[in-house]
């Protein structure tokens, strides 16, 4: 994810001071602030805010979140299903069927601007959130 946090819309109105190299030549830093129209990474409230336009774009994208760990969404489909692991403003992917990885992927990109694994990278991670991951493909097993 590209600066997750500035992606998410504020819930109220935020102003701060002019940031440095930012001020407006003949407007004094100390006389006026600026009005923010998205989250800042290191406000208090982008974690919570980020999460929740996520969760809520996953959500209408037809994936039901688990009851048991909130990071984990499911999508059931007769023609397959399609696992989602969000850790903060990453995510981990498995599907059983391409065309559903390909639709979700064009959907998610036009909201959220990212990276997957078929842009370049590796489409087998070998860690995830610091936890590495061993896959053994004869025995079908992670």
């Amino acid at each position: 994810m590209t600066k997750a946090f500035t992606l998410a819309d504020l819930d109220r109105l935020l102003y701060c001071e002019q940031m440095p190299g930012v001020e407006i030549p003949g407007f004094p830093h100390h006389l006026f602030v600026c009005l923010l129209l998205k989250a800042l990474e290191g406000l208090k409230q982008a974690g919570f805010l980020w999460q929740a336009k996520h969760t809520e774009f996953i959500k209408k994208y037809g994936f039901k979140q688990s009851d048991i760990d909130p990071c984990i969404f499911v999508h059931h489909l007769s023609i397959g299903i399609m696992i989602i692991l969000v850790w903060v403003d990453d995510m981990s992917m498995a599907y059983s069927n391409k065309e559903m990885y390909t639709a979700f992927k064009a959907a998610y990109q036009k909201t959220f601007p990212s990276k997957f694994a078929d842009d370049g990278f590796d489409e087998n991670p070998s860690t995830f959130t610091g936890i590495t991951i061993h896959r053994d493909r004869e025995r079908r097993r992670i």
